[in-house]
């Protein structure tokens, strides 16, 4: 009789059901025949997982939008914001206003129209020697607490207003030897943003 015979566990044990010594070498065997397998998915599982990562990483939806709905908390970026309305429809008498609401790092606001025959209006600054508004100067809602009247000089028509937005105060003169209406900038430190409105008769 052999000592790996079970028969010898189960005398000594005084029962003829499965010894101890039995229940622990059917527990080895299976490990042992589970263990390659099980190392071999580790190993393939591997590479799967780095792929994984890598995606997550790079993924487009990590990217955020340009004008910064889905920007990434803590985005130091300036950003330049216009919007040029009256409380009623514009038209001759009326008040435009300027809204100036989700500008960051800007400090302060040249604006000017263009109308159709090319004309110049400027809004802000009201002198030549003058520097542009205070951003400062902006009620809670983002609306510059001055606004400009509409008179003759505004003829019924569409007009296009850009917003010239400095981190110094900016001149008439600086203003225009340096703007670029094609690339919306009047040099380091500025943004220019356009926005349009129509006066009516």
């Amino acid at each position: 009789m052999s000592l790996d015979d079970p028969t010898i566990s189960r005398l000594l044990a005084g029962t003829d059901r499965m010894s101890r010594v039995e229940k622990d070498a059917i527990l080895d065997r299976a490990v042992a025949a589970a263990s390659p397998r099980r190392v071999r998915w580790i190993w393939l599982a591997a590479p799967v997982l780095a792929a994984g990562i890598a995606v997550i990483a790079v993924a487009p939806w990590r990217t955020h939008s340009k004008d910064g709905e889905l920007a990434p908390r803590g985005d130091s970026r300036p950003t330049a914001a216009l919007r040029v309305t009256c409380p009623t429809a514009c038209a001759p008498g009326s008040k435009l206003l300027f809204d100036v609401y989700g500008t960051t790092s800007y400090r302060y606001l040249a604006a000017f129209a263009k109308r159709s025959d090319g004309t110049v209006l400027w809004y802000f600054p009201t002198a030549d020697v003058a520097p542009g508004v205070e951003l400062a100067s902006a009620t809670e809602k983002g609306v510059l607490d001055r606004g400009i009247i509409l008179g003759a000089e505004h003829p019924p028509g569409t007009y296009r207003v850009y917003g010239v937005f400095s981190t110094a105060p900016l001149t008439r003169a600086a203003i225009r030897a340096a703007f670029d209406p094609d690339h919306l900038t009047a040099g380091a430190g500025t943004a220019v943003v356009t926005a349009d409105f129509e006066v009516r008769p």
